[in-house]
């Protein structure tokens, strides 16, 4: 996952983890409280939810996170450091126990004001954006995660679970019960039989025997800051890239956007090995690198993202229009944007037959064929100039942004497919 590029910033310890100079921590001093802390202080641990985000004035910390038998060591910070990693952005439970190892005084944030804070001061959010995905991807490379998958490389399910865990940038052990001598041993320890692999231990004492993905993804509460029964500005079907920049491009007008991906950001495109024709990369990157900076940018405007969920109906009757999930729980939203490039039929449902498209080249007169009869040539069609399609993600989003107050229709139909309609 990691490439040389990526490799070579995780050896520099000054992006990893920069110290802030006196006019950078004034800027942020209106937005945090002040805090006298003392040796022995532990101001966040692992598995909390709204972790506060921590800049140190004086004294020092220790950033560990337990593991089978204690804790290990992940990093310390001194005067001027900060705390966190991509958890604050994405507001995710935390991997890590922060605790003072000397007294001093320290300034305080909630997630929420940090997201804010990054959304609008470049400089810092730059500082700030680097160090957290670097340090994530130093998790990732350490195997430094709450989570321990013990499988086989011959089992389908345990390729599978970590591909989940990989492509939604988590950090797991793999313990292969084909080659490592003392896997027995932790078999016993969670009365595990071989025939139940692939097994998932979550937090070291939740075990998960041969679970399906949302199950594993329930288990970690990768979805726990969705709020299901609030009306959303957007909602978008699908996070592969145009899903991806529709999300980012509509989160940073301002718009409250939600994306709902059956399995794991990047779509088809995150399984490539290089893409060399995507724009602004000409030397080319893995499609799992590009799927994790679009996500990570997003996420930074605001935008959400559920995972391991399927849309199996859309209900268009009335405004806000209404999603439900494979589960029966639904979802509503202004505006949908349907960006989920060749699904399954088992996966999304009635939800296709919004993919028939009638193509205009008139900007803004672009309508979108739903099925059911209406008066005008046996289809229901959406008012042409309200209802606005995309084939990438700027043009969806900024029509999703001119829709929303309509609360019309907008779709991303994959490029790849795009041809005129039968008659």
């Amino acid at each position: 996952m990691v490439s040389n590029l990526v490799s070579n910033a995780l050896e520099s310890h000054a992006q990893v983890f920069p110290v802030l100079t006196d006019a950078q921590i004034n800027r942020i001093r209106p937005f945090a409280s002040l805090r006298q802390v003392n040796d022995g202080d532990v101001l966040f641990r692992a598995d909390d939810s709204d972790v506060p985000f921590v800049i140190l004035l004086s004294g020092s910390m220790e950033i560990v996170q337990p593991d089978m038998n204690s804790e290990r060591l992940v990093a310390n910070h001194g005067p001027g450091e900060f705390t966190g990693e991509m958890t604050m952005i994405t507001g995710h439970r935390s991997l890590v126990c922060g605790r003072m190892t000397s007294a001093g005084d320290v300034l305080e944030m909630s997630g929420s004001g940090l997201r804010s804070l990054v959304a609008r001061d470049g400089e810092l959010s730059e500082i700030f954006m680097r160090a957290f995905i670097l340090r994530r991807l130093i998790l990732i490379n350490r195997s430094q995660g709450n989570v321990i998958l013990m499988g086989s490389r011959y089992s389908a399910g345990t390729l599978r679970l970590r591909e989940f865990l990989t492509r939604n940038g988590h950090p797991y052990v793999y313990v292969d019960l084909d080659v490592d001598q003392e896997s027995q041993a932790l078999l016993d320890r969670f009365a595990v039989s071989v025939s139940e692999i692939p097994v998932v231990i979550c937090n070291y004492r939740t075990v998960l025997r041969n679970p399906s993905i949302q199950e594993l993804s329930d288990s970690l509460e990768l979805n726990c800051i969705i709020d299901e029964s609030q009306v959303r500005d957007v909602i978008i079907v699908g996070a592969g890239p145009a899903g991806l920049a529709a999300a980012l491009y509509g989160a940073s007008e301002g718009l409250d956007v939600l994306m709902v991906e059956s399995a794991a950001p990047g779509g088809q495109a995150a399984s490539s090995s290089k893409i060399e024709n995507y724009l602004g990369f000409p030397t080319g990157l893995s499609g799992e690198e590009l799927a994790a900076r679009a996500i990570s940018q997003a996420q930074k405007f605001g935008a959400k993202l559920m995972v391991a969920h399927s849309i199996v109906q859309l209900d268009c009757d009335k405004n806000p229009y209404r999603l439900i999930l494979e589960n029966g729980k639904p979802l509503e939203a202004r505006t949908v944007v349907i960006a989920s490039g060749q699904p399954s039929k088992s996966e999304f449902g009635e939800i296709r037959r919004t993919r028939r498209l009638l193509w205009r080249d008139v900007h803004g007169s672009t309508a979108l064929r739903v099925g059911g009869p209406d008066r005008r040539g046996g289809r229901k069609l959406c008012r042409p100039g309200s209802c606005v399609s995309g084939t990438d993600g700027t043009q969806g989003s900024h029509a999703s942004t001119l829709a929303t107050p309509f609360g019309q229709h907008v779709a991303l139909p994959d490029p790849a497919n795009r041809r005129e309609p039968r008659n």
